[in-house]
């Protein structure tokens, strides 16, 4: 048995390890700040506040912070981009992300929940700045997760993922 102890012992800290490397990666991330969600045990579910400009063509006009929640699952897993069409006011598990045993990034739209710019100028609420911040992320993160990229979504959201695919087609290879 205590052989088995020691077994276990060394899955946690490896499981410990790879968190902490986990969160060094974060860490290192321009215009990103996180914090692990509350009550989470496990050390990979954070909510993402990502610095984003209100306009992609000119960031000299300003910028907000989007809201984003991850679920982390592995380095070399595939990752799911969820284009939410509206606020994101929790984190949740989509249906694909678990049958793939996938990363998930759950993004808010812009303009909507937490995911407010200071002056509210509806010029930049449009599919071009909204799939501009989509890249964003995904160019943020690619280097991290380095398993293929899906895009997904519901009602608008899944017509957000469509453009985002028409915008950015090698972002993700399935949408």
């Amino acid at each position: 048995t205590l052989f088995l102890l020691f077994l276990g012992m060394l899955g946690i800290s490896s499981m410990n390890a790879q968190i902490s490397s986990l969160e060094h990666q974060l860490f290192a991330l321009p215009d990103v700040s996180f914090s692990a969600l509350p009550g989470d045990t496990t050390g990979s579910n954070f909510i993402l506040n990502i610095k984003q400009p209100l306009d992609h063509n000119h960031p000299e006009k300003g910028h907000f912070y989007q809201r984003a929640y991850l679920n982390y699952v592995g380095t070399d897993a595939p990752t799911v981009i969820v284009t939410e069409g509206y606020s994101a006011r929790r984190n949740r598990r989509y249906e694909i992300s678990n049958l793939l045993k996938a990363n998930q990034i759950q993004v808010e739209h812009r303009y909507f929940g937490e995911s407010m710019p200071d002056s509210l100028d509806y010029t930049y609420l449009n599919l071009e700045q909204a799939t501009a911040d989509y890249h964003h992320i995904h160019s943020l993160f690619s280097d991290m997760f380095s398993g293929p990229w899906l895009s997904t979504g519901i009602s608008k959201g899944g017509a957000t993922t469509i453009m985002y695919r028409y915008f950015y087609p090698e972002d993700v290879q399935v949408s």
